[in-house]
């Protein structure tokens, strides 16, 4: 009660907030939790109210920083979804740029706060795999909540605040809030990057951990670097360096390429430096960083004359051209993991038929087969019907996701090959899965693993149609995006939703080729003014902020490939006079279907979608009311 008094005045609202970060600082780590739950949930559910005024406002932030501050992880994890709902708040506040202004010395202090809670904790090596995998969850989570181009130029002055004593650990941390930022940075600062750039290439990181860190932040800093050439030479060349180590080589060459993509006007002189050192390393480089690095050497190749651009090709060219025609000499049955796997494939087959669903057998049968597929790729093709039969056969009986990674792992590999016999016997592996699976959820699409929906539609089904969608039947196909409609407003957990919008966005903007394009538009024909049903439902209530720009970026999808289509649907949807929220008047439903039509950036169509979804649930109203 006390809590919803904050109207009342600005000396409550303090002393209610200050009484309660008092009260959790000296309660156990349970009990400081359950507190902040509560008072966190409500400022998510009440964000416009409250910080429409700011007398009430501000209390209410500095009791989440203080929660940010504890020193417990499992209690500043809770204030992550606020800080994303208070930023998209001040985004698209009427108040616009004084509102932002006035919340710059919060960003000041959080950024700092999300640079401590996200060191490596120093024993991280040995916890057990799952704490290490939530931790890295938590550090993307953190990431994500630094989400907004226009704050970052108020956040970024605050990792000169962070008071980090200089250990390994403290400086990754540093780096990794900058990578969380660098994309929102502009482009022309030059107070703090070129001292904290300077000492990246010239002190160098003395630790994997922090050179790992530092490798990335380069990369997404390509659009600082294009306007300070003078220190792309000593980046590239730190770079370079870089690559012989194989902990850091490919996070390198991603950096390499990110800096040539966006400079290679400006890198002449680095040239020969990098191909010297592709002819030193590429007999160690695997196919997919001697691609990477290939690739950087043609963004530079690119812009330099004839001549000299053909004598740089004559360097690059001859020694692929040799690496092929050497694996195309090699039989199949020449691997030399083939007669192994041979040997031990009726073992696997035993395990697999009498494992009673045990699941760490499944996946130590997984991780064999995986290993081996990634390590003969094509030449595992003799074996191929075998595995396809295996997993179809195993998944009926377990249902274990692992099967279904599996499965997408064989179609990478086999997804690009001209060999009909494989692709039929993946055609009928997909389909008899995919039985067993809609049968699963037919039994209630909550209660099935999430592990198993986010394999089915990420790792299988958007492997397929990203490669080779012919290879997946048109009736499953429909069944596939029906189901995956129906599901945007069933599933809670937020992967297994990430999952679903990438599947059906991939699906819905589709015009790769004339036959992906025809199967795009069949699906929509039949389920596209359903999907846009299920979307506009979804915003005007069911679905949480953090879900607005999925749903943005679907809709974008289907207003760009066929807007007259979205313009019949949404105007007969519309028409209907409580939908999709009876608080919503026909004027601002018009002018979404127009607006939706005209915006090309991105970031202004998914402030025009979370506009609308908030006009539909009432709470847009200035001066905090209904």
């Amino acid at each position: 009660q006390k809590v919803l008094g904050l109207r009342s005045s600005y000396q409550k609202a303090a002393e209610v907030v200050d009484l309660i970060a008092r009260v959790m600082a000296e309660e156990d780590e349970e009990t400081a939790k359950g507190i902040c739950q509560v008072l966190i949930r409500l400022g998510e559910s009440f964000t416009h109210q409250l910080f429409a005024h700011d007398e009430i406002g501000r209390p209410f932030v500095e009791f989440a920083l203080a929660c940010m501050s504890h020193e417990s992880r499992e209690v500043s994890m809770v204030t992550l979804n606020f800080w994303f709902d208070l930023e998209e708040y001040l985004v698209s506040s009427p108040d616009g740029k004084p509102k932002r202004e006035a919340y710059t010395p919060v960003f000041r202090h959080l950024l700092p706060l999300l640079v401590q809670a996200s060191r490596f904790p120093e024993d991280f090596d040995d916890l057990p795999k799952d704490l290490r995998d939530e931790f890295i969850e938590f550090r993307n989570e953190v990431k994500d909540t630094l989400l907004y181009k226009e704050l970052a130029a108020m956040q970024t002055p605050g990792l000169g605040e962070a008071e980090l004593k200089a250990t390994h650990r403290n400086i990754e941390a540093l780096l990794f809030g900058m990578v969380s930022i660098a994309e929102g940075i502009d482009a022309s600062e030059d107070t703090f990057l070129p001292q904290i750039i300077g000492q990246l290439l010239f002190v160098l990181p003395t630790t994997p951990l922090v050179a790992a860190t530092a490798i990335r932040l380069i990369g997404e800093l390509a659009g600082w670097f294009k306007k300070h050439p003078t220190c792309l030479e000593p980046a590239i060349r730190y770079l370079l360096s870089t690559t012989v180590s194989p902990l850091l080589r490919f996070s390198a060459l991603t950096s390499l390429k990110q800096l040539t993509e966006k400079c290679g006007k400006h890198l002449h002189q680095v040239l020969e430096p990098m191909l010297a050192t592709y002819e030193s390393l590429s007999d160690s480089f695997s196919a997919r960083e001697r691609g990477a690095m290939i690739e950087s050497l043609t963004h530079i190749i690119a812009t330099i004359p004839h001549q000299p651009a053909l004598q740089a090709l004559q360097r690059i060219v001859p020694p692929v051209i040799q690496k092929i025609t050497a694996i195309l000499a090699i039989q199949p049955d020449d691997h030399p993991l083939m007669p192994v796997l041979k040997a031990v494939w009726p073992v696997l087959d035993f395990c697999f038929k009498n494992c009673s669903g045990d699941s760490g057998i499944i996946k130590a049968n997984c991780q064999i087969l995986r290993h081996s597929l990634l390590s003969m790729k094509a030449y595992f093709l003799p074996l191929l019907p075998m595995l396809t039969a295996l997993l179809t056969g195993s998944f009926e009986r377990h249902h274990n996701p692992q099967l279904v990674s599996l499965l997408a792992v064989t179609a990478n590999i086999f997804n690009a090959t001209s060999h009909a016999q494989a692709l039929e016997w993946l055609s009928g592996a997909i389909t008899a899965i995919s039985t067993s699976f809609f049968t699963i959820m037919s039994q209630g699409a909550n209660q099935v693993d999430p592990d198993l929906v986010d394999a089915y539609y990420k790792d299988l089904l958007l492997q397929f149609w990203r490669f080779n969608p012919q290879v997946v039947p048109l009736n499953l196909l429909d069944t596939v995006y029906q189901s995956a409609v129906a599901s945007l407003l069933v599933f809670k957990e937020r992967r297994v939703l990430q999952a679903v919008h990438s599947l059906l966005q991939a699906v819905t903007s589709e015009d790769r080729n004339e036959h992906a394009a025809a199967v795009r538009d069949a699906l929509l024909q039949k389920h596209g003014k359903t999907l846009l049903h299920t979307l506009f439902t979804g915003l005007a209530g069911p679905l949480s902020r953090s879900e607005f720009a999925p749903v943005a970026r679907l809709l974008s999808a289907l207003v760009n490939v066929r807007p007259t289509w979205y313009r019949e649907w949404a105007t007969e949807l519309f028409a209907v006079p409580s939908f999709p929220s009876a608080v919503i008047s026909p004027d601002k439903k018009k002018k979404f279907i127009t607006d939706a039509m005209s915006i090309k950036n991105r970031e202004r169509f998914e402030r025009v979608v979370s506009e609308f979804a908030l006009q539909c649930r009432g709470l847009t109203e200035v001066g905090g009311t209904f």
